[in-house]
Formats: structure tokens, sequence, C-alpha cells
């Protein structure tokens, strides 16, 4: 490449770079101004309104998650989102009667209850969440209801290879901190786990000042804090709050694991899951944003070690936490792409990840991730913002996209080096069968 195709591709790379820079900011600033307040118990509100939605989206978060759940009673939170709406029939009047839907998601650091409606309907959305949520009905028999069905929805994951990858991985790497357990639970944990568990999480997470919600749609700022003030006016505030601050794992034994598992599905019978993770870092660490980066390198590198017909098949992830949690190198892959020669033949699965991380990172390599990441950020909702800034405590939306923009192609070197100089665990899940 001469000395002009050179000075074309750089000049092409900075004129992107800023425009991706400048629309990205012209973005977060044009949607950034909600309306805000806070009741008097601690609940903070957000509001924005859009004249054009048809449907209203109101997501109510619990800044605590599965992290706090008992060293031997994983699922504890879990359950305790579930019991919100115990039954189809408290959700279909979601789908039913306000013509929208409901989700209940709990992650390590946090509880979020997503619904949506009709704009028209708000009053009843935010009757009835305030209701699940100010006096939840933690009875007999809607515990044994969600553990029951947990335990089912649970027994179906632990019969899944890749389910079983990433949590032996995990384990592995972190032992006996929160993200080296199964926020899920374990069919066997969640069988210990009994109605004043429930009661007990309830009261110690499940609380104004420990929760946020936002509005999004055809709604009026002055109706919604009225109505929200009116109907979680009355829920209490926590007599304390609990730090997510728990001891840092013991260095991992490096010794590759291999697990053998009994297929219940044909489809699963040659399935193989291979993983490589070392620790990543926390949500709130200020070299987050240049591993979120260097996960997309490393997985466009990471496939380049295999044949192309697994590119779909292999996988970088950072987990996104509170706490630092674990870079996951994932590959899966059936028996019949391994050997098969009208496929190309024998694939290698013994690439080392490190290897990704000793080839220095290119400008294009850093262009082309922070265009993808860039896009990403800005397609994400502004409400999902604003509540992963308060429960990752990182301040404000701004700031978090001014520390977005501000990622150099020298922060992701850093970060590669570091990690290279990391220890890796490894685990393979692979049927009995073809145990080698």
């Amino acid at each position: 490449m001469n000395y002009r195709d050179n000075l074309k591709r750089l000049t092409f790379f900075a004129i992107f770079t800023i425009f991706s820079t400048v629309f990205c900011y012209s973005q977060v600033v044009k949607q950034s101004a909600p309306y805000e307040n806070k009741l008097l118990n601690g609940l903070k509100l957000f509001v924005w309104t859009d004249p054009t939605a048809e449907k209203v989206s109101v997501k109510l978060r619990i800044h605590s998650g599965a992290a706090f759940d008992p060293k031997d009673k994983m699922g504890v939170m879990a359950l305790l989102g579930e019991i919100l709406f115990p039954s189809e029939q408290s959700r279909d009047f979601f789908t039913e009667d306000l013509e929208g839907n409901l989700d209940i998601t709990t992650t390590y650091d946090y509880i979020q209850i997503t619904a949506t409606g009709k704009s028209s309907e708000i009053l009843s959305i935010i009757e009835t969440i305030s209701k699940a949520v100010v006096t939840p009905q933690v009875t007999a028999e809607n515990f044994k209801l969600v553990q029951t069905a947990r335990i089912k929805k649970v027994q179906e994951m632990e019969k899944n290879p890749n389910y079983l990858a990433d949590r032996a991985v995990a384990k592995r790497l972190l032992g006996e901190f929160p993200y080296g357990r199964t926020a899920e639970g374990t069919t066997e944990s969640l069988s210990k786990i009994d109605r004043a568990d429930i009661l007990f999480a309830k009261e110690r997470f499940l609380s104004s000042d420990n929760a946020s919600i936002t509005f999004v749609g055809n709604v009026k700022p002055d109706f919604v804090y009225r109505a929200t003030r009116q109907l979680f006016g009355n829920w209490t505030k926590s007599d304390k709050k609990i730090p997510a601050t728990f001891t840092m794992p013991n260095e991992p034994d490096l010794t590759p694991q291999k697990i053998d598992f009994t297929p219940a599905e044909a489809n699963l019978s040659s399935a193989f899951e291979i993983r490589f993770a070392t620790r990543g870092f926390a949500r709130n660490d200020k070299d987050y944003w240049a591993i979120r980066f260097l996960a997309d390198v490393l997985q466009n590198r990471f496939r380049s070690q295999f044949d192309t017909r697994l590119n779909d098949s292999v996988s970088v992830v950072h987990e996104r936490n509170l706490l630092p949690s674990l870079l996951n190198f994932k590959i899966s892959v059936r028996m019949a792409d391994i050997v098969d020669p009208s496929k190309g033949g024998k694939i290698d699965l013994t690439a080392n990840p490190t290897e990704t991380l000793r080839v220095p990172i290119s400008t294009a390599e850093f262009e082309q991730t922070r265009a993808k990441i860039l896009g990403e950020i800005d397609q994400k909702p502004m409400a999902d913002k604003t509540l992963d800034v308060i429960t990752y405590k990182l301040g404000t939306v701004k700031d978090e996209i001014q520390r977005l923009n501000s990622v150099t192609q020298a922060d992701l070197q850093r970060v590669a080096d570091k990690l290279a100089k990391q220890t890796f665990v490894s685990v393979t899940v692979a049927p009995a069968s073809n145990k080698q």
C-alpha cells in the first residue's frame, strides 16, 4: 500500500471517528432531558414524553439482585422477582386488557419489571405494578407456584451443555464469589428455599429507596408523578442499605476441567462446549469501555483461528456486573463439524485465547469495533441507560457517554497487555459417549 492510499485511509478513519462521536453525543443530548423527581420515600422517577408513541413502557428496577442469594440457596432473588406476579393470570392482564406485555428479569445486580400497554391505560399499569411491589402476596400458595415453575425451568436448562459450560467455567474461575454461582438457582438449591427466605429477602431489598421507575410514551409527566406519588407513596423505605461487598475469590485451579454429560435430546448427542475464561472488570471500572471494545476485537481474532463455518459458534463475552466478573471465550461445536471431511476436514479446537491478546491492536481493528459499539449504545433506550447509571453507580448518562467516547487505541492495548499476564481457566463439556 503506497503513501497516498495510507493517507486516504487515515483521513477516512479520522472523519468517521469525528462523525461517530458527534452523532452519538448529539443523540444523548437530544434524549437526555427526562422529567425527573423523587418521592419522599426515596423512589426515583424519570419520564420521557413521546407524543407519537401508541404504547407506554414502564420499567421498575430494584437495585439488588442474585449476588445477594445465600450461598446454599441460589435462586432466592429470582423467586422474589417472580412472586410479584406469580400466576399466568396476573400477567395476562397486560396482554389481554392493556394490549402490551409484562417481563420480569433477575440478574446478579437487579430485579426489573418491564411492562408495556396502551398509553391511555397508564393509570392501570401504575396501579397494577404498585400493588405487586408495595403489598406483594408472598403466600404459601404463591410461593409453591413459583418455586415449582422455576425448578422445572432450571431442570431444562441443566440439560443444555451450553448452560453447563458457562456455569462450570464461572465456578472454576470465581468459586463461591457471587458471580461464580448461578443467578437462576439449581434444582438442589431451589428445593432448599422456603417461604421464610423470600419474606426475608423482601424485607431487605424490596424497598422504595432501593428502586427506580421510568416511563416512556405519550404521557404527561405531571400526571405520572401524581399517580406514582399516590400509588407508591406508602411503599416503605429500608432500615439500612446492604452494600454489594464480597470477599474476592482465591486463585483458581488451572487444571483443565472436563465434564461428561448425558444428552437428553438427540440434537445434543454430539455437542461440545469449550470455555476459556479470565477475570474481567467491574462495570464502574475506569477501563470498562476499553475491555468492552477489546472483547469485540478478540472475538474477531478468535474466530479467525478456526474454520469459517464455526464463526457463529465462537464468541468472546465480557460479563457486565457491578463487581469484577469474567471475560469468557466460548466455543460451541458439533462432532460432525469437527470430523466430517465433506465440511473441510478436522477442526483444531486447541486454539489458545492468550495468543489473541499478544497481537498489537491495529488502527483498523480499533475503528471497526468503535463504530460497532457506538452504534449499539446509541440504539440502547435512554431509560435503560439511566437505570444502569443508578445500578452500577456511574455518575450520569452524559458522563458515561463521554467516557465511552474517550476510549483510545492505546487503552485497548494497555488492557490487552494486562489480560495477557492473567491466568485462564478452561472447561470442556462433552457427551459421555465421546470421551477421549
